[in-house]
C-alpha cells in the first residue's frame, strides 16, 4: 500500500476541499461533539454559576445559556460541515446535502417542540406540528448521514475529489503525465 501524506490538522478542521477516511471523520467527529457538550457546560458553569443550566430543557433556558450554546455550537458546526464534505467526497457525492444535514440539525437543537409537537398532533397546532416534522426530518437525515459517512467505505483509488486517502489506486494517468511534462 502506497504511503500518503497526512492532511494538516487545519485542513482537516477548516477545508472543504479533499478526502478523509472514515476513521479521521469519526475521531474528529467525536471530539468535536465533545467538545461541544464540554465547553458549553464550563461556560453555563462559570457564567451562569450553575453547571444545572447546561442540562435544563429547551423552555427553562435563558438568553445567557442559549447565546453560551451559539457561541460554541456554531464555530464547531463548520467543523463539522467540513469534515462531513471531505468524507461525502471520500465517497465520490457532493458534499452539500451533508453540509444541509449537519445545519438542519444545528437549527433543530435552537427550536423547541419536538415533545410539544407530539402533544400538538392531538390538538392540531399547525406550527408545532411543522416543527415536529422538522425534527424528525432531522433524525432521518442524521441517521442517513451516519450510515453513509459513518460505515461505508470510500471511493477505492482516486476520484473527481482526489487522490484515496488510503493510498489505494495510486495517481491517475493525468497525474503521472504531470510529473513526467
Amino acid at each position: 500500500m502506497a504511503s500518503v501524506s497526512a492532511m494538516p490538522i487545519k485542513d482537516m478542521l477548516l477545508s472543504f476541499k479533499g478526502r478523509i477516511r472514515r476513521r479521521d471523520w469519526w475521531l474528529w467527529y467525536i471530539a468535536a461533539t465533545v467538545i461541544i457538550f464540554v465547553v458549553y457546560w464550563l461556560g453555563t458553569t462559570i457564567f451562569l454559576g450553575s453547571s444545572k443550566a447546561a442540562f435544563d430543557t429547551f423552555a427553562q433556558r435563558t438568553n445567557e445559556s442559549l447565546l453560551i450554546e451559539s457561541i460554541v455550537t456554531i464555530p464547531l458546526t463548520f467543523v463539522i460541515c467540513a469534515l462531513s464534505a471531505k468524507r461525502a467526497h471520500d465517497r465520490n457525492m457532493l458534499a452539500w446535502p451533508f453540509v444541509a444535514i449537519v445545519i438542519a440539525n444545528t437549527v433543530t437543537n435552537f427550536i423547541p417542540g419536538f415533545v410539544e409537537g407530539l402533544v400538538a398532533l392531538q390538538d392540531g397546532h399547525i406550527w408545532q406540528i411543522l416543527i415536529l416534522v422538522l425534527h424528525i426530518a432531522a433524525l432521518i437525515g442524521s441517521l442517513y448521514s451516519l450510515v453513509v459517512l459513518g460505515f461505508m467505505d470510500g471511493t477505492p483509488g482516486p476520484n473527481r475529489f482526489g487522490r484515496s486517502p488510503k493510498g489505494i489506486g495510486g495517481d491517475t494517468a493525468q497525474a503521472t503525465a504531470e510529473v513526467f511534462e
